[in-house]
C-alpha cells in the first residue's frame, strides 16, 4: 500500500468509531460513509463519503495486516442501510446471500451492544434475517463452514462469536433433521444469547486479562439482564429459554438457576455446546485459540457439563 493512499486527516476521538471487519465491508461500489484505518496507533480517513473501496484496495489493507476498519458511529445506519441494499439487490447464489446475511447480522450485533437500541425494530430485523439465513443452511447445510470467522481484533470478539454460536448452533440443529423454523429460533437464539452483556460495563467485558471474583460475578448476571432486555418484546419462548438457560449444564452446576438434565430445554443445550465450542476456538487476549480437535478433546472432558 502506497504511503500517498493514506495522505489523509488524523481523527482522534477514537470512542465516536465502531470497528468492523474488512469482509464486511461492500467493494466496488459508492461508500455511503467515511471509511477510517488505525496506522501506527493513528485512525486515518482512508477513504471519504462517496469513494469506492475496490479489491485491489482492500487487498492493500490485507497485505498491511489491516483486517479492522472503523466507522463512526453517527455513520453505522448507512452502514447498515448499504448492507441491507446490497442483500436485496439482486438475486444470487445461496452461498452469497448467507454471506451478506451474516455481514448485516455484524453491523446489527454492534446496535445491539447499546441497550437503548434493544427494541422492537431492531428485533424484528434480526429475527428476519435469521429466517433467511435457516433457509439457506436448510438448502446447503454445507455454507456453515463459509460463514464461519476469526477475528484478531478483541474489539469485534463478542459480536462476531454470537455469530458463529448461531451458525455452529444451526449445524447441529440441522445435523438433528431440525426443520427450517426451528433452525431459525436456533440462530436468532444464539445471535441473542448474550444480550445482557449491554448491561455489563465494557471495562469489564473487554478486559485483557484474568477477570476478578467479583469481576466474574458482575458477567454471570448477563443471562438475567438479558431476559430482563428482551421482555415485553415478540420473542418466542424457547429463544428467552435459550437466553436465560445457555449457561445451565446437565449436572446441575450451572447458572443461573441450577437446573439440570430435561429441565433445560433442548435449544438451549445446543447453544451451549456452540458456546463453549466457539470461545475454545477463538483467541483471546490470554491464549491462543485452540484447534478444532483439541477443543472437541476439552470439550469431552467436561463432565456433567452438556
Amino acid at each position: 500500500m502506497q504511503n500517498n493512499a493514506l495522505r489523509r486527516p488524523v481523527i482522534t476521538n477514537k470512542i465516536d468509531l465502531i470497528s468492523a471487519p474488512l469482509d464486511t465491508v461492500p467493494l466496488d461500489v459508492s461508500l455511503p460513509y467515511p471509511l477510517y484505518v488505525l496506522v501506527d496507533q493513528k485512525f486515518i480517513l482512508f477513504r471519504i463519503r462517496g469513494d469506492i473501496l475496490n479489491t485491489k484496495r482492500a487487498n492493500a489493507l490485507s497485505l498491511q495486516h489491516i483486517e479492522t476498519v472503523y466507522i463512526h458511529k453517527d455513520d453505522w445506519a448507512e452502514f447498515i442501510g448499504q448492507l441491507r441494499q446490497q442483500l436485496f439487490k439482486t438475486y444470487k447464489t445461496p452461498e452469497k446471500t448467507a454471506q451478506e446475511i451474516r455481514n448485516l447480522l455484524f453491523a446489527y450485533g454492534c446496535v445491539l451492544e447499546d441497550k437503548e437500541n434493544i427494541n422492537e425494530e431492531n428485533l424484528a430485523q434480526v429475527s428476519h434475517l435469521s429466517n433467511m439465513l435457516a433457509k439457506c443452511i436448510d438448502a446447503k447445510p454445507g455454507i456453515c463452514k463459509q460463514l464461519l470467522r476469526r477475528y484478531r481484533d478483541p474489539a469485534t470478539y463478542i459480536t462476531n462469536h454470537t455469530i458463529n454460536v448461531s451458525v455452529f448452533s444451526a449445524a447441529v440443529a440441522k445435523k438433528l433433521n431440525r426443520p427450517a423454523r426451528e433452525i431459525a429460533k436456533i440462530i436468532l437464539g444464539g445471535f441473542l444469547h448474550n444480550v445482557g452483556f449491554a448491561e455489563i460495563p465494557k471495562d469489564i467485558l473487554y478486559k485483557p486479562a484474568t477477570l476478578t471474583s467479583d469481576e466474574w460475578g458482575t458477567v454471570k448476571s448477563h443471562p438475567y439482564h438479558g431476559n430482563k432486555l428482551l421482555t415485553g418484546h415478540s420473542i418466542p419462548n424457547e429463544i428467552m429459554d435459550i437466553v436465560l438457560q445457555h449457561h445451565e449444564r446437565v449436572d446441575g452446576k450451572g447458572y443461573g438457576h441450577g437446573l439440570v438434565n430435561k429441565q433445560i430445554s433442548t435449544f438451549a443445550k445446543i447453544i451451549a455446546i456452540a458456546d463453549v465450542y466457539g470461545a475454545l476456538t477463538s483467541s483471546r487476549p490470554w491464549r491462543s485459540a485452540h484447534t478444532s480437535q483439541v477443543a472437541i478433546d476439552i470439550m469431552h472432558g467436561m463432565e456433567g457439563h452438556f
